[in-house]
């Protein structure tokens, strides 16, 4: 039963919405508005945490993306790992994008994740609950920076703002 539970999550789909997207799904035009708040993960962006994890993994190498492996043993039922998935990004692109989410925690919002043992990279967040003032708080990070080994997701449910509460 978990690892028919682990199949099913690896295979939800997100929104990662585009012109064509808002076109056929809302009967409406792209505003340049949408590109921003799609820019820091607001709008019709809808990810799973799981979803986040395989994305910042991404960033994190530059080239490649990991398959869901949420467990890799279960008595004695083991999971093989799949190859990670290829991609290839402007390396400039790349860098940019790094360099935000290494200043987010260096002096941003991010802050409070710093540690002393390694840069961290990351980016925080909040989503509004819909029916409810409170919001749900998002990091998103992988560490150490220059070199990654782990990427980590923080979702803390109507918990507050990300950079207070998930950071």
């Amino acid at each position: 039963e978990a690892l028919a539970a682990v199949e099913f999550f690896a295979k939800e789909e997100g929104i990662i919405p585009d012109s064509k997207w808002k076109k056929t799904n809302l009967k409406e035009d792209w505003y340049p508005g949408n590109t921003l708040h799609y820019a820091i993960g607001q709008s019709f962006l809808l990810i799973s945490p799981v979803q986040a994890a395989r994305i910042y993994s991404g960033i994190a190498t530059g080239k490649t993306v990991p398959k869901l492996h949420l467990v890799q043993k279960i008595n004695d039922n083991l999971k093989p790992v799949e190859p990670p998935d290829k991609y290839k990004l402007d390396p400039a692109l790349t860098r940019i994008v790094k360099e935000g989410l290494e200043t987010c925690v260096e002096s941003g919002t991010g802050g409070a994740s710093k540690i002393e043992l390694a840069m961290v990279a990351g980016k925080t967040g909040s989503a509004e609950v819909p029916g409810s003032h409170k919001t749900h708080g998002w990091f998103a990070s992988y560490a150490p920076a220059e070199n990654p080994e782990i990427a980590v997701i923080v979702f803390a449910e109507k918990a507050g703002h990300g950079g207070s509460v998930a950071a």
